[in-house]
């Protein structure tokens, strides 16, 4: 069976932390976007609640909740049409080939600034779950009207963020220190790379983002294209836009440009020509 992909989704997640928590939860809670009404946040929770759907297992790391749940056919379809109906809901359906939780679908669940991220992904191997009568909702709920405020604005390719010298620094220490894992320690670059840490700050402290970790989805308009960082951490990557290169002896090379993401920002490229790493891509 191919793997079915359908999504469509933005990611706004306004978070500073300075460390993580996570654990084990009894049942599916969410974290709304600041300045989300009450009776929408109602609305979203009945859902997550159904009686025809059961819930097995969660777990939550941050703002974030990942459970799972057991049910059929139609229990899914009716989950995902109200949920669906939900103001400001983002919706992202693929179906999982190596499904890692109990049950039959889970569900991953990020508070954004302007809407409701829900990821769910059904259990290709559920015998309770027949794909072919799975009904696909609107992947968009209706607007979420929210406090200016909580409104997180769109980078643009020319105002990207470039590392500072004590970032580029940071992510040298952490490559050395990984490559040196299985060996012995080198003397203080733990130290180092804590004190470093401290310095910089919840705010400004980045990493490398990892393989798929990133999304990347089209914008309107001919060529625009838009990175999304739909994760609680700032995220480094690479991005090379058509037409700008440099001669290296006799063939033209590619620019590549580093930049970083703050949780949940988006950064808007005209005519992009390829990411490094590897990013999720949306329809």
């Amino acid at each position: 069976m191919k793997k079915l992909i359908i999504c469509f989704s933005f990611l706004f997640v306004v978070v500073h932390e300075a460390a993580a928590w996570s654990g084990p939860i009894s049942y599916p809670e969410f974290y709304p976007p600041k300045g989300c009404p009450q009776e929408v946040i109602k609305q979203v929770d009945a859902v997550l609640n159904r009686k025809d759907c059961r819930f097995v297992e969660g777990s939550f790391f941050n703002l974030s909740a990942h459970w799972s749940y057991n049910g059929n056919t139609r229990a899914l379809n009716g989950f995902l049409k109200a949920l669906s109906e939900c103001p400001g809901t983002r919706l992202v359906i693929s179906t999982n080939q190596q499904f890692r939780w109990k049950g039959d679908w889970s569900v991953y669940a990020c508070p954004v600034s302007e809407h409701m991220f829900f990821k769910i992904d059904y259990n290709a191997k559920s015998k309770r779950i027949d794909l072919s009568g799975l009904k696909i909702p609107t992947l968009r709920g209706p607007k979420l009207e929210i406090a200016e405020s909580a409104k997180v604005e769109i980078i643009k390719f020319a105002d990207r963020l470039k590392l500072s010298e004590e970032q580029e620094k940071l992510l040298r220490l952490r490559k050395r220190l990984g490559k040196e894992e299985e060996n012995a320690e080198p003397p203080g670059l733990t130290k180092e790379l804590a004190k470093l840490e401290e310095k910089l700050g919840a705010d400004v402290l980045v990493r490398s983002a990892r393989a798929k970790e990133l999304v990347l989805s089209p914008g309107q308009g001919l060529g625009i294209s838009f990175v999304h960082n739909p994760t609680l951490e700032n995220l480094v990557f690479n991005v090379a836009v058509r037409g700008d290169e440099v001669l290296r002896g006799s063939q033209k090379m590619s620019v590549a440009h580093k930049t970083w993401l703050p949780p949940g920002g988006r950064l808007r490229v005209k005519d992009l020509y390829w990411t490094t790493p590897a990013m999720q891509k949306t329809r």
